[in-house]
């Protein structure tokens, strides 16, 4: 069974914050083209997924690009 959001957060396990997450999202390819999500398989056999699925407030946020500019890249070992 899938982690809810309350317990990933709990176990202390990282959330991230995307310096570009206002951006569309592509169009998914053509192989994934068919696949329903986990919430439109449930709705389909009338159940309802991690319904104890709550949101939290997390506590453990990692900031990708923070304090960076458009097109700058980070230093560091690859």
């Amino acid at each position: 069974m899938p982690l809810t959001a309350k317990e990933y957060d709990d176990a202390g396990l990282p959330w991230f914050d995307l310096y570009d997450g206002d951006k569309q999202a592509l169009e998914g390819g053509e192989a994934l083209r068919n696949l329903k999500s986990v919430k439109e398989l449930g709705e389909e056999k009338g159940d309802v997924p991690l319904p104890e699925n709550e949101s939290v407030a997390a506590a453990n946020v990692k900031m990708l690009r923070h304090g960076l500019s458009k097109d700058q890249v980070r230093e560091g070992k690859f």
